[in-house]
This record gives structure tokens, C-alpha cells and sequence, in this order.
């Protein structure tokens, strides 16, 4: 119940600040829209004919790593800005804790993250497709000057396209969709409290976190169904990434257009494990150090 309370009162936050800046929400949403479509444009627009379905791949790639390493930085970063205002122990000394008070933030900012990031998925679909019907295929030097892992393809089959791109058209189907946004949340959201437990205790990890978040985006970035081609150490550390299933299993199903056979993939099941491993784990740990960093004081120091 204490849950439902603090997400209403987070949703209230968020619309009041929404509304009352709404031009700046705009004109930030279309600035982002802009620069994003050029900029992957710009990127590989040397492919020619096929460049939209490789780019929307490494761009939907690119926006899960965002939202990985955003969702990581709030509580890493997130912690050390709110121990040093003060507001860490506020919110610790409330009704409801620090775990309901994150997950109830958490669970908002992932749905305002998961909108803002259709909107721009979506207006880079269809830019980027319209821009594709224009253009001719390039040649084999070319495609491969212009891809950054040699896995961009033009249709003149000198190269193959990366498994999970498609024609750059977005599939919203929504059981898979949902369920998939569902245990991204849930895997991720695990693996912050872990991070985060860690930073309350020893200060320092937050500057390792820093790394992880990008190592977290470039796992995003490129991960496809190449992985399970790939030796299995390097198939095991990847799968103990959450980030890495997650990104899979949503190109497959946004760009590729599986639908529900999904839920018969290897990484979807990959994807559950990390849930029922990182989620547990996580709680565990933040808790534990909540308590060590009280019982020391030092749960505001940073």
C-alpha cells in the first residue's frame, strides 16, 4: 500500500513539473527527435538502400543503453546527489523507506523514459524509411567504411545485416512488448539496488558504476543473436549483463517482428534468470548495507 501511495505522489511531481514547463518538455522532445534521426543518418547513410534497418537496430540499441545506464545512475549518482542535500536521510526517516521510496521513482521514470523514447524511436522510423526509399545501394567499400562493426549490409548481398535489424519499421506487438519492458524493469531495477547498496557503504564504488554504465551501453549497442555464435565464457559473462537479454529480445521483437515466439527464445529465458537472480540479489544487498551504513552513521556522509 505504502508503495501505491508514493508512486501516486510521483506521478503528481511529474505532471505538475510537465505541465508547468510544457514548452521545454516540447521543444527538448523535438530537439532530440532532430538530432538523433541526423545523426544516425549522417552515420550510415553510405550504406544506401538497407541503411534504415541498421540504423533503427543500433539506434534502439543505443536508447536501451541510455535507459540501462540511466536507470544505474539513479542509484549510484542518485544516492551521492541525495546524501549530499540532505534529502537521503529525509526520505530514509519516512513512513515508507528508502526501497519503496526508489522503486516507486524507479517505476516512473522508466514509463516517462519508455514514452519519450517511442516518440523518438518512432519519428526515426519513419524518417529514416522515407529517406531509404530514395536511396541506391552502395558499394561493398563503402557499406564497410560506413558500419562501425562491419555488420551494416546494403541488399547488394556483398554483407550481411545484423540478426535483428529489419527494414527500419517498428512492430508493436503488445504482450511481448509489454511482458519484455516488464522484466527489463525488474532486472535492471535489481541490479541498481545492488549498485546502490554498494555506494551507501563504500563511497568509491560510484566511480566504478560510472564505467559499468558505459560498458552496459556498449554491450547494448551491438548485442544481437551473434552472441550465442561466440565462444561460452564470452556467451556466460554476457548473459550475467541484464541489459544484454533485454536488448535482444526487443530488437527481435520491435525490428524484426517475432512477435510471441519470443517467449521461445533462448535470450527471453536468459532474460527470467536474470530477474530471478539480480532482483533478490539486489534487495538483499541494499538492505543489508542500509543497515550497516545507519548503525555507522554514515549513511548521509558522501
Amino acid at each position: 500500500m505504502g508503495f501505491f501511495l508514493v508512486l501516486k505522489a510521483e506521478v503528481k511531481r511529474t505532471m505538475i513539473i510537465s505541465r508547468r514547463y510544457w514548452f521545454a518538455t516540447l521543444t527538448a522532445l523535438f530537439v532530440a527527435c532532430i538530432m538523433f534521426t541526423f545523426f544516425f543518418y549522417g552515420f550510415f547513410a553510405g550504406l544506401g538502400a538497407g541503411m534504415a534497418g541498421v540504423a533503427i537496430d543500433k539506434a534502439l540499441g543505443l536508447i536501451i543503453g541510455i535507459f540501462a545506464f540511466s536507470m544505474v545512475g539513479m542509484f549510484s549518482s542518485g544516492l551521492a546527489g541525495m546524501a549530499r542535500s540532505g534529502e537521503l536521510e529525509q526520505v530514509y526517516m519516512s513512513p515508507h523507506g528508502l526501497i519503496t521510496n526508489f522503486m516507486a521513482r524507479s517505476t516512473v521514470s522508466t514509463i516517462l523514459s519508455i514514452v519519450t523514447w517511442t516518440v523518438i524511436l518512432s519519428f526515426m522510423s519513419a524518417s529514416l524509411q522515407r529517406a531509404d526509399k530514395n536511396a541506391v545501394p552502395a558499394d561493398p567499400q563503402t557499406v564497410q567504411a560506413a558500419t562501425i562493426d562491419n555488420s551494416g549490409a546494403a541488399p547488394a548481398k556483398e554483407m550481411d545485416a545484423p540478426s535483428t535489424a529489419g527494414t527500419g519499421k517498428l512492430h508493436a506487438d503488445p504482450l511481448p512488448v509489454s511482458v519484455l519492458f516488464l522484466l527489463t524493469y525488474f532486472s535492471m531495477t535489481g541490479f541498481g539496488f545492488m549498485i546502490g547498496g554498494l555506494v551507501l557503504v563504500f563511497k568509491q564504488v560510484g566511480q566504478i558504476a560510472v564505467l559499468l554504465r558505459f560498458a552496459m551501453m556498449a554491450i547494448a549497442w551491438t548485442a544481437s543473436d551473434a552472441l550465442y555464435d561466440h565462444h561460452i565464457v564470452l556467451q556466460a559473462l554476457a548473459h550475467t549483463i541484464p541489459v544484454t537479454d533485454a536488448a535482444i529480445c526487443l530488437k527481435l521483437v520491435l525490428l524484426k517482428g517475432i512477435g510471441n515466439d519470443v517467449f521461445t527464445h533462448k535470450s527471453f529465458f536468459f532474460l527470467i534468470l536474470n530477474v530471478a537472480v539480480w532482483t533478490p540479489i539486489g534487495l538483499a544487498i541494499f538492505k543489508s548495507m542500509e543497515n550497516w551504513a545507519r548503525s555507522k552513521g554514515t549513511l548521509g556522509a558522501f
